[in-house]
């Protein structure tokens, strides 16, 4: 069985103004895992409110959420969540954000803290252990919001569109940073892009789904192998599986 089974999900809001708002309509997918899974989506399909469902925040008015072979619908506490902002504490320094949640939970802080110092090299961070989030570059942010959501020690992340601030030069650095990292560590991730590219470059697969109500309509397997430079996105097979991907978005919207 797959690590990550999100089965018939479906959530219906009700306005401000009283009107009932479908976001979802039985959305299914799964994550082995250690795998690296994009959704792509027009905006308002509803994938932030498919993570908070995941992520245990929202419960679903159907459908159930299975983390490890046991239904989580509805629990908090099994899936780490990145949403785009950083949101890191600007009084805190890059060492102390990322320690947010050993801290929150109790945890031995000087045994966390060796484990930090051992991964910020890897985060691109040495020497940026004390600097203030304002002394940062919005990359640099980045890694150390992810550091923060690793720390967290879940077995599955969610990342939400974590790179759409950044300039399209920084972009691309971080996407072959989060590639670099994920094939170190083999954590979990499903993550939410409106960038084809980027969850073509990024995934082992991509997951597209429909206009509000959100529903998966297409699945697309990824085989570009492990290796990935940057300079894949101008090849053959890249460029193919690209625009089958938007073919895919752009024939439900």
């Amino acid at each position: 069985m797959a690590y990550l089974v999100v089965s018939d999900v479906a959530k219906t809001y009700e306005s401000a103004g009283g009107r009932r708002v479908r976001a979802l309509a039985g959305v299914s997918l799964q994550l082995d895992k250690g795998e690296f899974v994009s959704i792509v989506g027009p905006s308002g399909c509803g994938k932030t409110t498919l993570f908070d469902i995941i992520a245990g925040l929202t419960k679903p008015d159907r459908g159930h959420v299975i983390i490890d072979g046991v239904d989580r619908t509805g629990m908090t506490g099994y899936a780490s969540y990145m949403p785009q902002e950083d949101l890191l504490l600007p009084w805190r320094t890059a060492l102390q954000n990322a320690l947010l949640a050993p801290e929150l939970k109790g945890e031995d802080l000087n045994e966390s803290k060796q484990e930090v110092l051992r991964l910020i090299d890897m985060f691109g961070l040495s020497g940026f252990e004390d600097s203030y989030p304002f002394e940062l570059s919005g990359g640099m942010r980045q890694r150390v919001a992810l550091l923060r959501t690793v720390m967290c020690k879940k077995d599955i992340m969610l990342l939400d569109e974590p790179f759409g601030a950044l300039d399209a030069i920084t972009r691309r650095e971080m996407q072959a940073w989060l590639r670099s990292v994920w094939e170190q560590l083999r954590i979990t991730v499903l993550f939410v892009t409106h960038d084809v590219e980027e969850a073509v470059y990024l995934s082992d697969r991509v997951y597209v789904m429909s206009s509000r109500p959100g529903r998966i309509v297409r699945e697309h397997v990824v085989s570009l192998g492990s290796n990935r430079p940057s300079s894949i996105t101008g090849s053959p097979e890249f460029v193919a599986l690209r625009a089958q991907v938007i073919e895919s978005l752009v024939s439900r919207l």
